[in-house]
């Protein structure tokens, strides 16, 4: 036996929350009666929700407009032509053809160089009426200066008449000459047409060929 102590809470009515017996070994064993749960429950604040701190969002990189590579050409401005200037050609000195009969008039004045060059037996004078090219009787260059030669020294005198003269001019380079040749070498005489085809070399004329047919029956040397 012994005493018992009761401790009691006042609150909407008196509850026993804990109590002591006195005469007993045991120590007094304070019973502490769990509140129902609406009252025993703390009340806990409400909590708020955290705030989520913002990250910090990176700067925008504002994005140039694509420019394709049509629109990366240069915009030329149009400029209108330009009047095309009058070029100011320098007055070619535009060559005149010869009159036929200042060709014909050179050309005279050549065969009647060539036949007192053929008169006076200068063989040199006279080979250089010849083209390097010439041929006649079958006859080059040469031949017909070795063939000239031989008449010069084998004739003491050479006189030539010339007559009937035609002149034939193909173009500017090239003519045709012909006539009455009357050929007299000391004992000997022969009558007969020349024909004589001339080629421009340079500013003067030469004798490319050259053929001779007798009038008669007789050859000459």
């Amino acid at each position: 036996m012994g005493r018992k102590t009761l401790y009691l809470k006042h609150g909407s009515r008196l509850r026993i929350i804990g109590e002591n017996f006195e005469g007993s070994e045991l120590k007094p064993s304070i019973k502490r009666e769990v509140p129902p749960p609406e009252e025993s429950q703390p009340v806990i604040a409400k909590k708020e929700p955290a705030v989520k701190a913002q990250e910090p969002k990176p700067p925008e990189v504002k994005k140039e407009p694509t420019i394709t590579v049509e629109q990366m050409k240069p915009v030329l401005a149009k400029t209108e032509p330009l009047p095309a200037a009058e070029e100011s050609k320098p007055s070619a000195m535009k060559k005149e053809p010869r009159p036929a009969g200042e060709e014909h008039k050179e050309l005279r004045r050549v065969v009647e160089a060539w036949k007192k060059a053929w008169e006076k037996k200068g063989l040199a004078a006279y080979m250089a009426f010849y083209d390097s090219g010439f041929q006649s009787r079958g006859m080059d260059f040469k031949a017909w200066k070795k063939h000239r030669e031989k008449l010069n020294q084998k004739y003491r005198s050479i006189a030539l008449g010339i007559s009937n003269l035609k002149i034939e001019q193909a173009s500017a380079v090239m003519a045709s000459v012909s006539f009455t040749q009357k050929y007299e070498a000391d004992d000997y005489e022969d009558e007969g047409l020349k024909s004589l085809l001339l080629v421009k070399r340079g500013k003067g004329w030469k004798i490319k060929e050259e053929e001779w047919k007798p009038l008669d029956q007789e050859s000459r040397p």
